[in-house]
């Protein structure tokens, strides 16, 4: 709602006031004097004209968007009825303007009834020409003029009001038989005071004058100005006295009166307009340097807040209110402690109070440092601050220059959680964990104790859920371990399922002891994935510094041969480092020397387990097994060969050697005459997951065409279920390049039916703890063997049983309807130059070799 102003107020008075006084004349017209004798009325074109001015003012003050238009146009009528008045004076004609509003003859000395007075004419013309000239004054003369004209109205009204009080009728009366009523007066009075305040509102007068000083020298000028014309009216006035109010008299006071005018806007606009263009262009510079000084206070990209010696805020951009939540009006005035914790607010105050005293600060002097500050909401956030010091004619201030760098913190944050903590958990990741132990090393104050930690049957769990439903239990477990230690230990994921934590100042197995049985205990509490409720148990193995090792590896070490060894003792339990186990530990390491010595001196070598068909009763295939000859260790079976070659990152390498050598086998046979048995190897997990895995065997039966459709690959059940989706991708493109795919172990797995049908390998190897159960009554077992042999019949895959060991099993699997057996009733493995040998003895084949 639009607030009440003096204008709108003063413009529905006139309205109200000239429309009374025609209501006034038309009704009682006839008997006015005589009813009211002493009252002096305002004439019927008097009223008429007050009207309308009262009405323009109220229009202009409610719709000041529309101003041009309301007072040009009631401007004109106002001009036309004093303008014709003012002629009818000076021509002394009667043109019968009265005579359109009223008739009726009231004063018989006055042959004009209801005429204005002069001086009331020659106010209402300076009303209507103020009116048309609020809308075109767009220079400062015509504004000039515009505020003379004002003031000659806001005169004529004082003139006519003083000549009533001082009873000086030549005052108000300036031609005989007419005056200026108090009313009249009164009515000019408030209509020019109501003018004066519109204009100093409208959009001309402060596009003209936009400073305090312009507006005050130019309202001071026309002050003197009305004052000159106020001088000579006084005069005009007395000569009209003096003449006996004859209309030349008149004539010539009006004259006097518009030359005193016009000699002072002369004089006005000689003097006081330069000094306004002097004053306008001194501040046009000024603006400019202040604009172009704001614009940048205001752009800048940091944070910008002035403080005097108080530490109060005496000024601050955009920026700094952004940054700290707040406006830029709310933080002057205010101290600079509210953008500070309140913890840090006493610092900083005696900060303030030392500098003034010793000149000396680690903060001031525009190096940058980094402080907290405190937003409106409460959050506290890091800066970047520079502070100077800045000397001026009100004192000393201080420049602060500060960037929000909450965002830089989080992506420094994020880096070092992403180099120091495991993405999963939360945890320390392993070099970490490798950083703080080398820390406490090198302190050596106190002894700790490492303690490595597996989660036992992981995989199965794992296997079974699905890798999601891992990751939670994961996430749970180190949540348990964090609670089950003191904020000075370390917890580290180092891997898969592998945990490590260091507990400082535990130098002793019966303090360790405590530790372990409460993070066994932790353990053992249900785990709720999903709607699966289960408990899972965890290895652990200790070792103390120094006790156990000097340096991170020699403990880490000695820890995880301590896990391996509570895994022997059935898992669920916690084992601590001896020194025999240290002394395996040694033999472990010089037995790896040795296996790298092999590799590079070749002294590895196959042999090779046969299969048999169960329907020829023909051996139609050869395993490829690894084996090594060492003149210290013996014949090394390949479960001790593999894990090492994985561990030492060998198993690339040993595995294409492999490859290579049953390739070249299966090329000199069919040199020799036999050209139907086939060559499988088994690819242990690290070879199969090799980016290039597929690249190489494939490269491989392009060098050796003979080898295509009768290299077979060995892949375990569990491999091919931890990812299946590689593992499609993989097999597809080794049979798209002709090498036949097993699949070993298969029955102990999980997850593996639900992706046969997709996989569809050649061949299904029934594992051997499934061959080792069948007993005589043991009928769940062969139950097993039978539905594994009817889905393989179903999908078209051949069924391969291994590990048979006796007649009986034999023939269970033969009835079973297994198509090849391969065990130690059929063959042990047998070397190179007894292979070809046993194929004639027991295909009855002739060899050239």
């Amino acid at each position: 709602m639009k607030r009440i102003s003096f204008p709108s107020v003063a413009g529905l008075l006139l309205c109200l006031f000239g429309l009374s006084e025609l209501t006034t004349w038309y009704l009682y017209a006839a008997a006015i004097v005589n009813i009211m004798p002493t009252r002096m009325p305002v004439g019927p074109n008097s009223s008429l004209c007050f009207s309308i001015v009262g009405f323009a003012i109220l229009l202009m003050d409610l719709y000041p968007s529309h101003s041009k238009s309301i007072s040009v146009g009631l401007a004109i009528p106002i001009i036309l009825i004093a303008g014709s008045t003012l002629l009818e004076y000076i021509s002394q004609v009667s043109l019968g303007i009265d005579h359109l509003l009223l008739t009726v003859r009231i004063f018989d000395s006055n042959p004009h009834p209801g005429r204005m007075s002069i001086n009331i004419a020659f106010g209402f013309l300076t009303i209507g020409f103020t009116l048309i000239l609020f809308s075109f004054a767009t220079r400062r003369s015509l504004a000039l003029l515009t505020q003379v004209f004002i003031l000659c109205t806001l005169f004529i009204g004082v003139i006519a009001l003083l000549g009533y009080f001082l009873h000086l009728e030549f005052l108000y009366s300036w031609y005989r038989y007419t005056r200026m009523t108090v009313p009249a007066a009164s009515g000019m009075l408030l209509a020019s005071s109501a003018l004066w305040f519109v204009w100093l509102r409208s959009e001309n007068y402060t596009r003209l004058y936009e400073e305090k000083e312009e507006q005050k020298i130019i309202q001071l000028s026309i002050i003197i100005l009305a004052g000159l014309a106020c001088v000579s009216a006084f005069a005009g006035f007395s000569v009209v006295s003096i003449a006996g109010q004859n209309s030349h008299a008149a004539i010539i006071a009006v004259s006097m009166i518009l030359a005193s005018i016009l000699i002072g806007i002369t004089l006005l606009y000689a003097l006081i307009m330069p000094m306004l263009r002097e004053i306008t262009e001194s501040r046009r510079i000024a603006l400019g340097n202040n604009e172009r000084l704001t614009s940048i206070f205001e752009n800048a990209a940091e944070g910008i807040i002035v403080i005097n010696a108080k530490g109060i805020i005496e000024s601050c951009n955009s920026m700094a209110g952004k940054i700290f939540e707040y406006h830029t009006h709310e933080l002057v005035g205010n101290k600079l402690e509210i953008l500070m914790p309140e913890r840090l607010r006493k610092e900083h105050k005696m900060g303030i109070q030392r500098y003034l005293k010793t000149r000396s600060s680690h903060i001031i002097g525009g190096h940058t440092i980094e402080v907290l500050g405190l937003r409106r909401s409460g959050e506290e956030f890091p800066l970047q601050l520079a502070v100077t010091e800045n000397v001026t004619v009100g004192g000393i201030k201080f420049i602060g220059m500060m960037q929000d760098i909450t965002h830089r913190k989080l992506v420094e944050n994020e880096l070092s959680q992403q180099a120091f903590y495991d993405a999963l958990t939360g945890l320390a990741n392993r070099g970490h964990l490798l950083q703080n132990m080398s820390a406490l090393i090198v302190s050596a104050q106190q002894g700790f104790a490492v303690f490595y930690l597996d989660l036992d049957h992981f995989k199965q769990i794992n296997d079974s859920l699905g890798h999601d439903a891992g990751d939670q239990l994961l996430c749970e477990i180190a949540s348990r371990l964090k609670e089950s230690i003191r904020a000075i230990d370390i917890a580290a994921r180092i891997g898969g399922d592998e945990f490590v934590l260091v507990l400082q100042g535990i130098n002793n197995s019966d303090t360790a002891a405590i530790f372990a049985e409460k993070i066994q205990n932790a353990m053992l509490k249900p785990c709720h994935i999903g709607n699966d409720e289960f408990i899972i148990s965890t290895s652990m193995g200790i070792s103390f510094f120094p006790h156990d090792g000097a340096d991170c590896d020699a403990l880490l070490k000695s820890a995880d041969l301590a896990l391996y060894h509570a895994k022997e003792k059935g898992r669920a339990n916690y084992q601590f480092c001896t020194p025999e186990m240290n002394l395996a530990v040694k033999e472990k390491n010089v037995f790896r020397d040795a296996v790298r010595s092999a590799i590079d001196k070749k002294e590895f070598e196959l042999v090779f387990l046969p299969r048999l068909d169960v329907v020829t009763q023909k051996i139609n295939s050869f395993d490829a097994l690894l084996r090594w000859h060492s003149e210290e260790y013996g014949n090394i079976p390949p479960a001790r060969i593999i894990p090492l070659a994985e561990e030492m990152g060998l198993i690339v390498s040993l595995g294409d050697w492999i490859l290579k050598c049953a390739c070249e086998q299966l090329l000199t046979w069919d040199r020799a005459g036999f050209h139907y048995y086939n060559v499988t190897v088994n690819v242990s997990p690290r070879q199969f997951i090799h980016p290039e895995f597929a690249q190489s065997i494939i490269k491989i039966v392009n060098e050796l065409p003979v080898v295509k459709h009768r290299l077979e690959l060995e892949v375990s059940e569990s491999l091919i279920t931890h990812d299946i989706t590689h593992a499609l991708d993989v097999i597809a493109k080794i049979r798209q390049g002709g090498v036949l795919i097993t699949v070993d172990n298969f029955g102990v797995g999980y997850s593996s039916l639900s992706c046969l049908s997709e996989l569809t390998p050649d061949r299904l190897k029934i594992d051997r703890t499934l061959v080792s159960g069948l007993i005589a009554g043991n009928k769940n077992q062969k139950r097993i063997i039978d539905a594994i042999v009817v889905l393989a019949r179903n999908l078209g895959i051949r069924v391969l049983a291994e590990g048979i060991e006796n007649e009986s099993q034999y023939k269970i699997l033969v009835e079973a309807g297994c198509d090849e057996l391969q065990g130690y009733f059929i063959s042990h493995p047998l070397e190179l130059d007894r292979v070809l040998p046993f194929i004639c003895y027991v295909n009855r084949e002739t060899t050239t070799v």
